[in-house]
């Protein structure tokens, strides 16, 4: 799902999306106001924690057993 967020994608297909996947259980206008809310938080942390897992993440971890 966040890749949905975070991806160059136009907001209408965004808000379809979620439209699809909550549908059945909330109204339009509840749909709407959580794309909002997630896009803000996205954006308020997009240079800053987010930004480092998802795409700065790029260190090698060696593990070494050595009963192996």
């Amino acid at each position: 799902m966040l890749h949905y967020f975070i991806s160059k994608k136009k907001c209408c297909s965004r808000t379809l999306l979620l439209i699809d996947m909550y549908a059945s259980c909330t109204t339009q206008m509840v749909i709407k106001t959580r794309l909002v809310t997630c896009e803000m938080l996205l954006e308020r942390q997009k240079k800053t924690f987010l930004y480092r897992i998802v795409s700065d993440d790029e260190k090698l971890t060696y593990y070494d057993n050595p009963n192996a």
